[in-house]
């Protein structure tokens, strides 16, 4: 038909990568000829996108297409009669002999000049078919009539290639009159029978479904639907007839003019309707090759004529009076980003770390490829440094600390170190057996102490379970009961023979007045503490730095604890040196 605009010879998009491109000479005897299209080519004829120029961007000026060469392989080099150079795309150029890939000229120039392949969407526009393009040659679109079920069991599920999904009611008639056939959902198909009389009558019926009482039984029919055509099926719902049409039941008349149709005489072929809904081609079917549209000569204005194209396009009209579109200019001078436009016609930018030498980052914000776009790209693995990235390049500095906390390199926290303190009692919770801590210069130190307390009445030793020095008393027996066993604590164990009245005996009897037998011979009794209980009065108990010693009657030696200064707000501790009071934090008095 003829309307009032111009036909889009040629759709550029804006979303393909940038690919290699082989340069070849132009020259005006290269140039298509007048009035037929630059690419002919099925594989790169659909609109696919590509990295488009910028609307209202002056082009060079030429003379003649020699001026023009823009370095790409892909592109038809025009000088216009306005002086100013044209470029085309020629997706012939790039056909890579793939079906499954729609190919596409950037004629963006430089280095993301060239040709692009984008996979090709095979969608039929038919809701019963798979639509896949496995292989080189070509989109594939197999019936699948699974996308159809309903999970319905009272349905036969069905696909119509105009309609999609039909699901017709399974007939359930068992051929037997004296019962009544039904359908649940879920279990399918039953057959009941029921008895009745004018009492008892035969229940409300399915609507597709004619009932009566007869001889004592409900005898049922199926309602009979036809319309007497072949390419339906017949089926009764909610008690009407209903007739859908069968897929694919119309077979193919070999004219691309018509479309076979089922109807209610079976199928025809109609005519198809070829109306491109564009002003400025005649349209028509021809039997031999489909719908044809013809421009028509004479039509193209950019101002008036040329239709509205893809957002990221600019129309143009070449020689022979023909609207074409050259992509918008999305460059934006960053030679690491590939520049696109979008559905809308906006330009954006994505940076590609891939064009940057040695590993950098291509940062749009500094305008190249940098050392880094963000802090994360800057990680030395150190989490005591706090790194960030400032004008693409790496920042690194030391965490600070408040007061006397470091930077624990495990966990990145700031902590007072482990061996920190301002007093000694802060040091108190350091214990190695037999060690003094002392805080100095802000560290514990340990300062080594001797368990030698200069008694040779005493066995000196470290206790590494109390953590301090332990000593016990030496027991000094010569195992000789006329003797007087004791200990000086400057000599050691002394041995002195008790007196002359020590004699054997056998009971106390045989000794003299006063005296006890003990084991076998004589001793005086005084009845004072005597070594390791009240053996002489002589003897002497010796305490510790932390203890109280006293002698009792009858048990020896005994120690009472020194070190409890009654103050519930102090831990109360005994160390080398004597008793400790460490202060107990938040503890009120």
């Amino acid at each position: 038909m003829r309307t009032s605009l111009i036909m889009l010879s040629f759709v550029v998009g804006c979303v393909v990568e940038p690919t290699g491109a082989v340069p070849v000479q132009r020259t005006e005897n290269s140039l298509p000829e007048a009035g037929v299209d630059a690419d002919t080519d099925d594989d790169a004829a659909e609109d696919t996108g590509s990295e488009p120029e910028t609307a209202g961007k002056p082009p060079p000026q030429c003379s003649s297409n020699d001026d023009c060469d823009d370095e790409v392989g892909c592109t038809i080099n025009l000088c216009g009669e306005d002086g100013l150079c044209r470029y085309l795309p020629n997706q012939k150029w790039c056909n890579d002999d793939d079906e499954c890939t729609i190919d596409t000229c950037n004629e963006q120039g430089g280095a993301f000049g060239g040709c692009g392949h984008k996979p090709r969407v095979c969608d039929d526009g038919n809701p019963c078919t798979l639509d896949e393009c496995p292989d080189p040659a070509g989109c594939t679109h197999v019936t699948s009539g699974a996308a159809c079920d309903d999970g319905n069991a009272c349905t036969n599920d069905l696909c119509d290639p105009a309609g999609g999904c039909v699901f017709l009611p399974v007939v359930c008639d068992d051929g037997v009159m004296n019962t009544l056939d039904g359908c649940t959902p879920a279990g399918g198909c039953y057959h009941t029978t029921i008895e009745c009389d004018a009492a008892s009558p035969c229940p409300e019926p399915d609507p597709c479904q004619i009932v009566a009482c007869q001889f004592g039984q409900c005898i049922g029919q199926p309602k009979v639907c036809t319309d007497n055509t072949d390419c339906t099926f017949d089926a009764c719902q909610g008690g009407k007839c209903v007739f859908v049409p069968k897929p694919y039941a119309c077979p193919e008349d070999g004219n691309p003019c018509t479309v076979e149709v089922c109807g209610p005489l079976g199928c025809t072929a109609n005519p198809i309707e070829c109306d491109d809904g564009k002003p400025y081609t005649d349209d028509w079917c021809d039997p031999a090759g489909g719908c044809q549209h013809q421009p028509i000569d004479g039509w193209c204005d950019t101002a008036n004529q040329c239709e509205v194209g893809d957002a990221c396009t600019v129309a143009v009209c070449l020689p022979n009076n023909t609207c074409t579109y050259v992509p918008k200019d999305c460059d934006d001078g960053i030679g690491c980003t590939v520049d696109k436009c979008d559905a809308n016609g906006y330009c954006y930018s994505e940076p590609k770390d891939e064009l940057c030498p040695n590993g950098q980052k291509c940062n749009p914000n500094v305008g190249s490829c940098a050392q880094c776009v963000a802090y994360s790209d800057c990680d030395d693995g150190d989490k005591c440094t706090v790194v960030s990235c400032l004008d693409g390049a790496c920042q690194y500095n030391p965490s600070q600390c408040a007061g006397n906390e470091v930077c624990d390199p495990q966990t990145g926290w700031c902590e007072l170190p482990t061996d920190w303190c301002e007093e000694d009692w802060q040091c108190s919770g350091k214990k190695e057996p037999c060690t003094k801590y002392k805080c100095q210069e802000g560290k514990c130190v340990s300062l080594d102490v001797s368990c030698d307390d200069g008694n040779h009445c005493t066995t000196d030793v470290c206790d590494t379970q109390l953590g301090w020095c332990t000593h016990e008393w030496i027991k000094c027996d010569d195992s000789d009961k006329c003797t007087n066993d004791w200990c000086d604590k400057d000599k050691g164990c002394q041995y002195e023979v008790w007196n002359t009245l020590c004699i054997d005996c056998a009971t106390d009897n045989d000794c003299p007045t006063s005296l006890i037998c003990e084991g076998l011979k004589a001793v005086q009794y005084t009845g004072v503490c005597k070594q390791y209980g009240c053996e002489h009065s002589e003897y002497t108990c010796f305490g510790s730095q932390c203890s109280e010693p006293m002698c009792a009657d009858g048990s020896g030696c005994v120690y009472l604890d020194k070190c409890d200064d009654s103050n519930k707000c102090t831990s109360d501790s005994c160390d080398n040196e004597g008793c400790m009071h460490t202060p107990i934090p938040d503890c009120a008095p």
